[in-house]
């Protein structure tokens, strides 16, 4: 046991000033303070290691939730969305990243609550809906804000096509970020999908909407037309990444009364 002691405190620094005698006990209380203080070392440096960890994880999440504060100031500066829905658009993002969802924020307005979107889709796109010539005798503002509603939010990835020519015009669009091409040729687009020269085309931006054909066609319509859509007359593709309010044929249906 001696011996056992002897090469146990010179492997060790721990214990290793306890000098014992060849005493049996002496030498097993002087194994056991050795061992007992290695154990001890060694769970202090698990607890220590997993602390840090712990740390690290939640400095690396602290910094994603900035992150993402930071792109949703961002969106909301983009949109020229007024200070007073400001906070409770961030309050609202906060409660998401509270319980842990994963939040895609190319998607952003997906996450907010009903009525934010309801109020953000009044601010951006009642200005455009009072813009279309065929609106601004109607008066009725419970219209516009009925058809507010039912606007859906689109996304699109770049170099995709909304539309094409001669297809039925089933959906109006917001534009709300990025840009499209609005172009009408007979020979569409050369082999290496670009634009060719000469083509008759027109660039819609953000605050800016496509279709209004399709409420011109819902309010001007007569029973007898009331299966045929109204024909895109040009060609929408994408220029960059696009976020949109849409509305479609159906939920025009459903919203604008037929003339009779």
């Amino acid at each position: 046991m001696y011996c056992f002691w002897w090469g146990l405190r010179n492997l060790s620094s721990l214990g290793s000033n306890l000098q014992t005698s060849t005493y049996f006990w002496e030498n097993c209380f002087a194994v056991f303070i050795s061992i007992y203080g290695l154990l001890l070392f060694l769970y202090f440096i698990g607890n220590a290691q997993t602390f840090m960890q712990m740390a690290t994880e939640k400095a690396a999440n602290k910094a994603k939730k900035l992150e993402k504060i930071e792109k949703i100031e961002s969106w909301m500066a983009r949109n020229h969305l007024p200070a007073n829905m400001k906070e409770p658009i961030i309050n609202c993002i906060r409660q998401r990243l509270k319980e842990n969802k994963d939040l895609d924020m190319d998607k952003l307005i997906s996450h907010l609550s009903k009525d934010l979107i309801t109020e953000i889709k009044h601010h951006l796109c009642l200005p455009l809906l009072k813009k279309v010539p065929i609106l601004e005798n109607q008066g009725d503002q419970n219209l516009l804000e009925r058809i507010c509603e039912s606007l859906k939010p689109k996304y699109y990835c770049e170099d995709s096509y909304i539309l094409r020519e001669g297809e039925p015009l089933t959906v109006m669009l917001f534009i709300m970020q990025g840009s499209v091409w609005c172009f009408k040729t007979s020979n569409d687009e050369n082999v290496e999908g670009t634009i060719s020269d000469g083509v008759d085309h027109q660039s819609i931006e953000k605050f800016e909407l496509y279709g209004e054909e399709l409420l011109e066609w819902r309010l001007n319509h007569y029973p007898s037309h009331k299966k045929s859509l109204p024909t895109s007359t040009k060609t929408v593709k994408t220029h960059s990444k696009v976020e949109a309010f849409a509305l479609t044929a159906n939920d025009l249906k459903h919203l604008v009364p037929m003339h009779t």
